[in-house]
């Protein structure tokens, strides 16, 4: 079976020897999500830098484009890639406290919906209800209401920002419902803000656009994100204006 993928040894430095390890069977996809982890912190800076420090990104981000494209040149290993990936944003959550760990653990959750979003954009996989659960956590609870890691609207929004930029077209016509009841359990149900369609609708489609736009007028959210909520909402609206002309 072949271990090799695009990026290379001189590119992604230990990271590419970590990968390594899960494709030849040497580590566990825990293991490996546990190295990755110890290299990013052990990298990591004081947390005066710049969100917009390249070099800060350089080292604190995982490396996300290379698990893309190693699951695009090495299908046999999305099971790992997977676990993987659910492993490295999954553990001890998103801190409360402001601070380098708070900032690190939501660029994770934000990088994570960018490679399934990406891997779902390819037809690798189908990840359309970790699309739906990200919607649902940034858009269909009250920011009052945010409880648990995952309703941490700092991390959610952007989150759901990355869907709509990368997907927003597809989603805009996704039609797919999921099982509920008995032992399927609800997995398309909504928020507290939707009370319809276990799955993708365009009410639903109308209810994120409509709550993006609430978020960037009237939130208690930093400027930042309510730039990142205005921006959506112009995305989707460019959306739907598309794909009118396309059905006249």
């Amino acid at each position: 079976m072949t271990t090799q993928f695009t990026f290379s040894e001189e590119e992604w430095g230990e990271r590419y020897d970590i990968l390594q390890g899960l494709f030849t069977g040497r580590c566990s996809p825990q293991s490996t999500a546990e190295k990755l982890a110890s290299l990013t912190l052990s990298g990591t800076p004081d947390g005066t830098e710049s969100p917009d420090d390249n070099a800060y990104y350089g080292i604190t981000i995982f490396p996300w484009t290379a698990i893309i494209s190693a699951a695009q040149d090495l299908p046999a290993h999305i099971p790992k890639l997977a676990d993987l990936m659910l492993l490295t944003t999954s553990g001890r959550g998103i801190p409360i406290e402001p601070g380098r760990e708070r900032y690190i653990e939501i660029a994770r959750w934000i990088n994570a919906n960018e490679l399934i979003a990406r891997l779902e954009a390819t037809g690798i996989r189908d990840n359309k209800i970790f699309a739906l659960w990200t919607f649902r956590e940034a858009l269909e609870t009250p920011i009052d209401q945010a409880v648990s890691r995952r309703d941490d609207h700092e991390a959610a929004i952007p989150a759901a920002a990355i869907w709509i930029k990368i997907l927003g077209s597809q989603i805009y016509r996704w039609t797919e419902l999921f099982p509920h009841g008995g032992r399927h359990g609800a997995p398309g149900s909504g928020g507290p803000l939707w009370h319809g369609k276990h799955g993708f609708c365009e009410e639903r489609w109308d209810l994120w656009r409509r709550r993006f736009g609430e978020l960037s007028r009237d939130s208690p959210l930093s400027d930042e994100l309510r730039e990142v909520a205005a921006q959506s909402d112009k995305n989707m609206a460019a959306i739907e204006a598309q794909e009118v002309h396309n059905d006249d």
